[in-house]
């Protein structure tokens, strides 16, 4: 394992893990037992799900990387990298949000531009080699792993009129997407701010910086910036990814579920008279 620090600051950081967690012990408690409880559920169901439509092959993949998200955010609270983990929380939103707009209404349509949006950016990236003159520095290894120039243009060709705007997979945009599935408040206030952090933007700096007397001093290492919201959201939008798994597939996870929902409440960080615009 590669040591990035000495002893003496190894301790350091230690003892502040051991205070983060005191502070949010409830947070940090009620994640650890999700994740556990969903990491076994994985295991047992992984080798038995056998995806048989777009749909299920759209929302097999969008859950297994929310997973993998929510797993890193985890880790990263656990270290004291709220804003850090709040750049990770935006594309888990985006992740869900994603799953629910698909599985609102024309569900294998959907899936499908979500599915072969793939021939597009992989026809993007092949352009990208013939520009810059990558193929040639290509190894026989790599070269082995690559379709023909002829394939991919081929498959790009049947899909490419599915797709106004070749930017985009989806005909809508994510705020509109939001709106439709009931993450509206969420996607204008969370969003947008871990928006902020995402790209190089000043907003965030009040993430950043630490007020002493009237100087502002640089955030260099890990602080207590974001943990509660963000491991708040974290849990309620995994906890919806794994309601769209559940029913998609029919996992008979209902009382599972209900439980997490229940416990959900205990982190809420969203004002009473808020509740009702966000996302069920």
């Amino acid at each position: 394992m590669i040591e990035l620090h000495k002893e003496e600051f190894e301790k350091e950081l230690k003892a502040f893990e051991e205070g983060l967690y005191v502070r949010f012990k409830k947070q940090f408690d009620l994640n650890a037992s999700f994740f556990r409880q969903l990491s076994d559920v994985i295991d047992r169901k992984m080798n038995t799900i056998k995806p048989q439509s777009d749909f299920q092959w759209a929302i097999t993949f969008l859950f297994y990387r929310s997973y993998k998200l929510y797993w890193t955010i985890l880790i990263l609270c656990q270290k004291g990298f709220g804003p850090e983990a709040g750049i990770l929380l935006r594309s888990l939103m985006e992740q869900v949000i994603n799953m629910e707009w698909i599985a609102k209404e024309n569900s294998d349509q959907r899936a499908k531009l979500f599915l072969e949006y793939f021939h597009v950016a992989r026809k993007k990236l092949y352009d990208l080699y013939d520009k810059y003159g990558i193929f040639p520095k290509l190894t026989d290894a790599e070269k082995e792993f690559m379709e023909s120039r002829e394939e991919i243009e081929r498959v790009y060709k049947s899909v490419k009129n599915n797709y106004q705007d070749e930017r985009y997979w989806a005909p809508e945009t994510i705020r509109s997407r939001a709106n439709q599935v009931g993450a509206g408040y969420d996607f204008d206030f969370y969003y947008w701010h871990t928006s902020f952090l995402t790209h190089a933007s000043s907003a965030c700096q009040i993430e950043y910086l630490k007020q002493t007397g009237s100087q502002s001093i640089f955030v260099l290492g890990p602080s207590d910036s974001m943990i509660k919201d963000v491991l708040f959201l974290s849990y309620k939008y995994f906890l919806i990814a794994v309601k769209r798994w559940n029913v998609v597939f029919e996992l008979k996870l209902d009382n599972l579920v209900l439980d997490l929902s229940d416990k959900l409440a205990e982190i809420s960080v969203i004002r009473a008279e808020e509740a009702s615009n966000s996302h069920k």
